[in-house]
């Protein structure tokens, strides 16, 4: 390969982890975990909620690419459960308005698919009937392109 083309290339920089443990989460509050970055790379990405009672109805992930968002669900998260998005493109279950997480982390979850853009921002969020003393905790694990 030219030497040239070979220096064209972007560079992909591992980033710190971006993470929040929010304690005593506002229902439907916007948690910001990764900030608005430009020419960035989402490896991967999970949440979990921790609760003693009154389970959550929703657990959220908001995903920003070059100002298209796509939001994962979870309904009635499981306690201290780490769940990750699913990705796909399948005709039924898998379009925009059916964005889903699965559970845990193994050979029975899909497989992650990176994100890549532009911009890129990672938002978490919660629903509850009642506010409670419990961390909402998101991490993210990305790069940067030089």
């Amino acid at each position: 390969m030219p030497e040239f083309e070979r220096s064209c290339r972007p560079i992909l920089v591992r980033q710190a982890d971006r993470a929040i443990s929010q304690v005593n989460p506002v229902s439907d509050a916007v948690y910001n975990v990764l900030p608005l970055t430009i020419n960035a790379r989402i490896h991967s990405l999970a949440a979990r909620i921790d609760f003693a009672a009154g389970q959550p109805s929703d657990l959220r992930i908001r995903v920003t690419l070059d100002g298209n968002v796509l939001t994962y669900t979870i309904a009635a998260p499981g306690n201290t459960t780490p769940y990750t998005p699913i990705r796909g493109s399948g005709p039924d279950i898998y379009d925009e308005t059916a964005q889903l997480m699965a559970a845990g982390f193994g050979a029975a979850t899909p497989p992650f698919y990176e994100w890549e853009g532009h911009a890129v921002q990672v938002d978490a969020l919660i629903t509850w009937a009642v506010n409670q003393p419990t961390p909402l905790v998101c991490r993210v694990k990305w790069s940067r392109k030089l």
